[in-house]
């Protein structure tokens, strides 16, 4: 009866906690907790002279790896992505070193065996290509290719708990971060689910949440005996904290969810200093300090994304305010979803009206994460594999709008004077609307 009333008790304060968060007041009592400046004028300089110095000898390393790649004769690498082209076959690679490199096979596809998440050898040489290049993606000139021998992964212990090869690869990306099907990208461009799909904050924020809500009532049993002066809240921050570093490692430091790491990882520096949480300079600095470990990021796309997604965020608890918490979840989705919109299309030209789906499927999606996780975990991650069946081979007419560069620009500039002006909040929030019914009309005009 004792734990059960504790784990009411937790529920209540996860509630507290929750509530807290959506209606967060941006207004602090001068001098009081959680409204000090994060960084003062000397301690930031030297703060950007640490960061300049990091930035420096990781360039310094990744130039002595890149000099080591342009003169070898062979290399290993993961196998990223497989697909066809023109009657051949690309491969990305990807190296220990963190080189993107694409190669070719002249082999129709069909003809090869599935390498992707394996790893290989391949022989040959890198195609001539600068520094800069490599923070993208160079060519590497194949002449042979060997699969190296593995044991037994994770994903081969995903797959084989599905006789559908689609979700085997559906799962293994929601877990692991491996690259979708065309087939299930397709499905997922339809019904824009990629930020869903694709391991991120939001990926981590509910795993957390599952810790947290296993994890506190245990810890409470022991803290009761053993150690009542402990913070429960502290140490189980820390021990979530590790799990997630260890799910990062896992993952080879993707790169959105490893700005969701060091983004959770300053957010509870923060909480325990009694600094302000919600900042747009803890923003920058997790940016920064993600950049000066690793360039390249600023050439993922899923890096940025997932950087201006929690930018959008920040603005929304910054700018609306409602009582109802059903409100505040729909708005927060809706706006999100209009939002980010023009930055997404830069990329990906993809519009279907079915995008909408998106927002009730990620409320759904916080339910079924976990579940599926736990289910995975224990053998039987196939038993729900029916709900999923009858939407793999769905097909949706798309139409296809950029975003100009010239236009981004405008959004963007609009996005960041949205930090110190509600009105220009609010054009913000016009131009995703208006953005959204222009790639509405062109939907429409496409199936005339």
């Amino acid at each position: 009866m004792g734990i059960a009333k504790r784990y009411k008790q937790t529920i209540a304060t996860m509630k507290h906690l929750l509530k807290h968060f959506w209606l967060f007041e941006s207004r602090h009592v001068k001098d009081s907790s959680f409204s000090l400046p994060l960084f003062k004028g000397r301690e930031f300089i030297a703060l950007v002279v640490m960061l300049l110095c990091l930035l420096a000898i990781n360039l310094g390393l990744r130039y002595k790896n890149f000099l080591a790649l342009q003169d070898a004769k062979s290399i290993e690498a993961k196998v990223a992505l497989q697909y066809a082209k023109d009657n051949k076959t690309i491969f990305k690679l990807k190296t220990k070193d963190g080189f993107n490199l694409y190669t070719i096979e002249h082999t129709p596809n069909s003809a090869l065996k599935d390498l992707q998440n394996k790893d290989v050898r391949v022989l040959g040489k890198a195609q001539k290509c600068t520094f800069l290049d490599s923070f993208k993606s160079c060519f590497f000139i194949n002449m042979g290719m060997a699969l190296l021998p593995s044991s037994t992964t994770l994903l081969d212990l995903i797959v084989a708990q599905h006789e559908n090869a689609l979700l085997s690869n559906l799962y293994s990306a929601l877990f692991l971060g491996t690259s979708l099907d065309p087939n299930l990208r397709h499905v997922s461009n339809s019904l824009g689910l990629a930020h869903i799909i694709a391991i991120s904050g939001f990926h981590l924020g509910i795993l957390s949440l599952l810790l947290y809500i296993i994890l506190m009532p245990l810890y409470r049993i022991f803290q009761r005996h053993y150690f009542p002066y402990r913070n429960a809240y502290f140490d189980i921050g820390v021990l979530i904290l590790a799990c997630m570093g260890g799910y990062l490692v896992l993952l080879d430091f993707q790169p959105s969810f490893f700005r969701a790491f060091l983004m959770a990882a300053l957010a509870f520096f923060l909480l325990y200093s009694g600094l302000k949480l919600i900042s747009f300079v803890s923003l920058s600095l997790c940016v920064l300090f993600a950049l000066s470990l690793d360039l390249s990021l600023a050439f993922n796309i899923g890096f940025l994304l997932s950087v201006a997604g929690v930018f959008y965020i920040f603005l929304f608890i910054k700018y609306v305010k409602t009582k109802s918490m059903l409100l505040t979840v729909v708005l927060f989705n809706l706006l999100l979803f209009l939002q980010m919109m023009p930055i997404v299309h830069y990329f990906f030209p993809y519009f279907s009206p079915f995008q909408l789906v998106s927002i009730p499927v990620g409320l759904a999606f916080v339910v079924f994460f976990p579940l599926s996780l736990l289910l995975h975990i224990f053998g039987f991650g196939g038993s729900i594999d029916f709900l999923l069946l009858p939407f793999l081979d769905m097909k949706f007419h798309l139409s296809e709008v950029y975003t100009p560069l010239f236009l981004l620009g405008i959004y963007i500039v609009f996005s960041l004077a949205s930090i110190f002006s509600k009105k220009a909040y609010y054009l913000l929030c016009a131009f995703g609307i208006c953005f959204y019914a222009f790639n509405l009309w062109v939907y429409i005009k496409s199936l005339v």
